[in-house]
């Protein structure tokens, strides 16, 4: 086990691919990563974002797994965590104790995990992990959102807002991820909504090929992020999400919209508790909980 170093980037770019898409279409899902070209893009940003917390794990020299740590705060966000289809067992372990050895005084340790995969669930539970809430992936072609009720005033984010976007973020997640926000505000477009003065919420838009992300994306009430979907929903075209189930309404609304859901997900939590669920979206990337 050694730190992430430039000259892995295209083998830490392949494994992620090729790990990745042999899980998820054994069960019968689209894989993450298009090709290891983009694999490669994602290691290359998170060693930009967090080098001490990009790890990899090599065998006679080649790369044979691979993890990621966001250490915000009193949070840490773990992902993503991959070992080599051909690797020894216990490579992914390997990787996962070196994570949380980086996390070793961080009292809350977060992760998103694929609930199709049974043996990652069974590394994580016996590593301390439980379920926090469960999440649905839901996307559309041609979703039919409605417009909100709420009276705010929604806006494009400007590079003035992220200090309070940060601050909103960080008083309603627990998470101290501005520079998360930060790196998002030059890849994604966003949004805001702004009553008296303040922002109340925000949401990115991160464009990909074939359909758009929406998240992460918070708010106070249900209505004001209502209306920042909405209005990032009016440019058409698919859309994909990653909602928390408890939130019922926010997923009955989508669904009568035109969402399918594609697949579950589980928000693993080691340590403290996140704080209670408000309205919002969860990230895809950066992977930060």
């Amino acid at each position: 086990m050694r730190q992430l170093a430039a000259p892995d980037l295209a083998d830490t770019g392949r494994l992620l691919y090729e790990a990745f898409a042999r899980v998820t279409r054994a069960h019968g899902f689209t894989p993450p990563f298009a090709n290891a070209e983009e694999g490669e893009r994602l290691a290359r940003a998170y060693l930009h974002l967090d080098p001490e917390g990009a790890v990899v794990a090599t065998d006679a020299g080649a790369v044979v797994g691979c993890g990621f740590i966001h250490l915000r705060g009193r949070v840490a966000s773990i992902g993503p965590v991959a070992a080599a289809p051909r690797a020894m067992a216990g490579v992914g372990r390997a990787v996962m104790q070196r994570l949380l050895a980086i996390a070793h005084d961080v009292p809350s340790v977060r992760l998103f995990q694929d609930a199709f995969n049974a043996r990652s669930f069974a590394l994580y539970t016996r590593l301390g992990f439980r379920i926090h809430e469960t999440v649905a992936v839901v996307a559309a072609a041609a979703p039919r959102l409605p417009a909100s009720r709420s009276r705010v005033r929604i806006r494009a984010m400007e590079d003035s807002d992220l200090a309070e976007v940060a601050a909103l973020d960080e008083a309603t997640t627990g998470n101290a991820r501005g520079r998360d926000l930060e790196l998002l505000r030059t890849i994604a477009p966003a949004l805001v909504a702004e009553a008296g003065g303040r922002v109340v919420g925000f949401l990115f838009v991160h464009r990909a090929p074939g359909r758009s992300y929406f998240g992460p994306a918070v708010a106070h009430d249900l209505a004001d992020l209502g209306a920042l979907m909405h209005a990032a929903a009016a440019s058409g075209g698919a859309i994909a999400m990653r909602v928390p189930t408890g939130a019922t309404e926010l997923l009955n609304g989508l669904l009568e919209a035109g969402f399918l859901v594609e697949q579950l997900g589980n928000v693993m939590v080691r340590g403290g508790e996140p704080p209670p669920a408000i309205p919002r979206l969860l990230a895809v990337f950066p992977e930060g909980l």
